[in-house]
């Protein structure tokens, strides 16, 4: 396109007739794209004073992604200086920071839909600083920043470190599956905020993901591995015992060589769920039935001490 163009204008170029008109807009023309082009096939072949990084963290079935360049200290005073205060920053280097959610999300207490938003902060004199997710998710600096587009702001506290960091970083600690910490740190700044997510909303979804997935005779793993999840945790579905019925109704037509055993736990998981819903004589029959058949199966003769112990604890409740 750019040999085309360049043959056109050196052409007209010496044609006495040429309008001097066409020929300054020609020159603008090839000038121009000379530069875009150089500016595509060449923008990354100098290493950047602010590299660019990416955490990627989960929580539940959310993935949380932060993409960012990392600025220096390089011994200057930052916030107030550098970054001023009460003026939109970029919270991080060259192009907008972007965050992208996979699931819709809570940001300290507050739904914000699933995508990627750049992502600004306006620090202030006083300990109430702006987070702003802003829908146009990619953008140069703050340039392009239009407040129309502002998807969510929070006012947060940030708080502030004895030991300086000369590096801009991005730190996600889940705390299990319902809730994560985003933590900005440069220079004494430690900036943070909350992800909070529904991960039952998305189960459903998931599991029928999942199953499409599953190999011919495995569609019952995800069934159990779901049930199972239910009886370690505090958490509670509607569907547990469901889960776990279509596990073992699958696995009683099962032709696998390991279809005893997978049985075996299957029905353990299912005696675990009665037990955890007040059906303890369902649950002790389950229990009965798998530590005295005159076959154990090689999980039950494994287990069988744990199993005993849990057992031992189902006590019904007086209704």
């Amino acid at each position: 396109m750019i040999g085309i163009l360049t043959e056109i204008f050196l052409k007209e170029n010496h044609k006495s007739v040429i309008n001097s008109t066409i020929y300054n807009i020609m020159k603008k023309i090839f000038l121009i794209l000379c530069l875009v082009s150089l500016y595509s096939f060449g923008q990354e072949v100098a290493p950047r004073l602010s590299p660019k990084s990416t955490i990627i963290s989960h929580v539940g079935y959310t993935e949380i992604r932060i993409d960012y360049s990392s600025p220096g200290v390089k011994g200057r005073k930052v916030f107030g200086d550098l970054e001023q205060y009460d003026v939109l920053w970029r919270a991080g280097a060259n192009e907008a920071t972007k965050i992208t959610f996979s699931t819709d999300v809570k940001i300290n207490g507050q739904l914000l839909p699933k995508g990627s938003y750049s992502f600004f902060v306006i620090p202030e004199v006083t300990n109430d600083w702006t987070l702003i997710f802003n829908k146009d998710a990619d953008m140069w600096g703050t340039t392009e920043y239009d407040k129309a587009n502002d998807a969510l702001r929070i006012i947060v506290n940030p708080d502030f470190t004895k030991e300086s960091r000369e590096r801009l970083i991005y730190d996600i600690q889940s705390d299990g599956v319902q809730k994560a910490t985003v933590q900005l740190y440069w220079s004494f700044l430690k900036l943070p905020f909350t992800v909070e997510v529904d991960f039952q909303e998305n189960i459903t979804s998931v599991l029928q993901e999942t199953l499409s997935k599953s190999e011919k005779g495995q569609e019952w793993k995800p069934y159990y591995d779901l049930a199972a999840f239910y009886t370690n945790s505090s958490f509670t579905n509607t569907e547990e015992l469901n889960w776990i019925n279509t596990a073992i109704a699958q696995l009683e037509g099962s032709e696998s060589k390991t279809k005893d055993d997978d049985l075996a736990q299957a029905l353990w998981i299912k005696a675990r769920l009665l037990a955890k819903h007040q059906r303890v004589e369902e649950a002790k029959e389950i229990f009965k039935q798998l530590t005295t058949a005159k076959v154990l199966a090689p999980y039950v003769k494994k287990n069988i001490g744990n199993m005993q112990n849990i057992a031992a604890k189902w006590v019904s409740t007086p209704s």
